[in-house]
């Protein structure tokens, strides 16, 4: 193992000064981790006869571990430019010929009009005041996929958007440009105010609640309020690191950090420490919890975290990991010799193509898995451990269509779009059980679900019978209720209730409330009570860990069973 981490780079310029190579020796007590950076450029839009002068235009870069795979170049990039030095083309190699292309074209200010991504679908922008992008715009399969923006001419601050399927947001701000309210289609605002000469923030969300956030003279934050009045305090040192949280109960939590101002401690409210040391000289991080358990990271010259120790140095359970130079791991470590260990190795080898896209697994045992991409580098292929192969589609917009199985009754489809409030969105599943239909809200949240049996009969199923779920929300997305399909002809309604910080209150049964909850000041819940009397309460200690929970039929204050009491390891 390195006992230093002393880092050696070397680099070489060119007649104008542009960085065309970065050798980069990693450690120096390390072998076989260096790696060196090529890079060539445009240079045919500088000159004393030219009209523009561009410098610094990539035209090829790539990184290479000579000590390693010599000759593969990870990361390998070729780039066109027009007269004006802007990008045209982009390929991207994933092997020594093989590659992929991303085009675009501009508009007279430089704006980028139109993106072709390597599967050749066609991205389309438009701009307001020839700076801000005003509409982003895609036709796959016959549908268009629209966005639109708009800005203020004067501050280019955003006024409003709507998305492909027009859910439009509004938006203003005060004279310092600060956003004051953000309104949705259903009126509901979010509005922030500034006050006690910008110390004191409040914001009003589309319950209309209020949360109250304070900050000191160095706009480090203070206090937050809650809607239900309960404050957590935050104390800074001098240096602006967080120094204590203390919670509306009255808990504290206390942090301690080294000259570095890194995190090096934290004091729980029970007075138990969590401790995390740093050896430099071999680029090791410790981390241990107040009963002494924890680990040691190591991490290579590139930042890449290669071991992982349980407890210390002695421990028989370690984990090793390799990387290439796309930081994609590769293969076992290189540093350790196999003689070090007396315990069984457990080795893992993995396979990556020149973009870092996985292609094979290796197990201890020697299987392995295959994998397979398209040009946009989705998984099209897969090849499992026993040699069979699973095939994946894709549309116009990278969303899965099909898995194909070697066993067709296993063969998944997928529609999208179908239907309001469904552009970009999942609306149909089939498989071998039948169909899944989805319908959608403006927020974009499942409203219902469609099950329709196609083979066999089940004490509840039919073939060929539809059975629906539907799902309420309220205008900020929080669950409702759901409709079950009817079992015996029995309707089924579940429904929410909830408090100011969005926390289940209570639910219901066919309108008949069967649970409610409550909790503390700081979140934690305390009490269930169920509508046949029985009555559940949680005990927790000063790190929020369950410590007791007990059973009682309520009006009887009769236990159904001994409190369970729960112990943790180390205490």
């Amino acid at each position: 193992m390195k006992d230093t981490n002393i880092q050696r780079k070397f680099y070489e310029y060119d007649e104008y000064g542009q960085l065309i190579k970065l050798r980069d020796e990693g450690f120096m007590d390390e072998a076989a981790d260096q790696r060196t950076m090529y890079i060539r450029y445009d240079n045919s839009l500088h000159g004393l006869n030219k009209d523009i002068n561009i410098y610094g235009l990539v035209a090829e870069q790539y990184v290479e571990e000579p000590e390693k795979d010599a000759g593969k170049k990870y990361g390998h990039v070729k780039r066109e430019y027009d007269g004006r030095g802007w990008l045209t083309a982009e390929r991207k190699y994933y092997t020594d010929s093989g590659f992929i292309e991303d085009r675009y074209e501009y508009d007279s200010s430089g704006n980028v009009t139109a993106h072709t991504d390597p599967n050749g679908v066609q991205t389309n922008y438009t701009y307001q005041y020839n700076a801000y992008p005003q509409t982003q715009s895609k036709t796959v399969d016959g549908k268009t996929y629209r966005t639109e923006s708009n800005y203020s001419q004067h501050t280019g601050a955003l006024l409003d958007r709507r998305d492909e399927n027009d859910y439009r947001i509004e938006y203003a701000y005060d004279k310092l440009g600060r956003k004051i309210k953000e309104r949705h289609p259903d009126g509901a605002e979010i509005k922030t105010a500034y006050l006690d000469n910008l110390y004191r923030t409040e914001v009003t969300d589309r319950k209309s609640r209020k949360t109250i956030y304070n900050y000191n003279p160095y706009g480090e934050l203070k206090t937050i309020t809650d809607p239900l009045y309960n404050t957590t305090t935050y104390k800074t040192d001098k240096l602006g690191r967080l120094e204590t949280i203390s919670l509306a109960d009255g808990r504290q939590y206390k942090y301690g950090y080294d000259v570095l101002n890194r995190a090096t401690r934290i004091t729980y409210p029970d007075g138990s420490s969590g401790v995390k040391s740093y050896e430099d000289s071999r680029n090791r991080v410790s981390v241990y919890d107040e009963n002494g358990h924890g680990y040691m990271y190591d991490r290579d010259a590139y930042g890449n975290l290669i071991r992982v120790v349980r407890g210390d140095n002695n421990s028989d359970l370690q984990y090793e990991y390799e990387y290439n130079a796309l930081k994609s791991i590769a293969s076992p470590p290189r540093y350790l010799d196999e003689l070090h260990y007396e315990q069984v190795r457990h080795t893992t080898i993995f396979e990556n193509d020149l973009l870092g896209r996985r292609t094979r697994k290796t197990q201890a045992d020697g299987t392995s898995e295959q994998f397979y991409y398209d040009a946009n580098s989705n998984l099209t292929k897969h090849i499992n451990y026993e040699g069979k192969q699973i095939n994946y589609t894709y549309d116009g917009l990278n969303r899965i269509k099909r898995e194909i199985y070697p066993d067709a009754g296993y063969n998944i489809s997928y529609t999208y779009d179908n239907g309001q409030n469904a552009l970009t969105r999942l609306t149909k599943v089939e498989d071998s059980s039948g169909t899944t239909e989805y319908k959608y809200n403006d927020l974009g949240l499942i409203t219902e679900e469609k099950k329709t049996f196609m083979v066999g009969s089940t004490p509840l199923t039919n073939q060929g019978t539809e059975y629906t779920t539907k799902y309420e929300y309220d205008n900020t997305g929080l669950l409702l209720s759901i409709e079950y399909p009817q079992v015996h002809g029995q309707n089924v309604n579940v429904s929410y209730e909830y408090d100011d910080l969005d926390r289940i209150k209570s639910l219901k049964l066919n309108n008949n409330t069967f649970l409610t909850n409550t909790y503390d000041n700081v979140g934690r819940l305390t009490q269930k009570d169920y509508s046949n009397g029985v009555r559940e309460t949680y005990k927790y200690d000063a790190k929020d860990r369950l410590v007791e929970h007990e059973a009682a039929v309520r009006q009887a204050h009769r236990p159904m069973a001994e409190p369970v009491s729960y112990g943790y390891a180390g205490e």
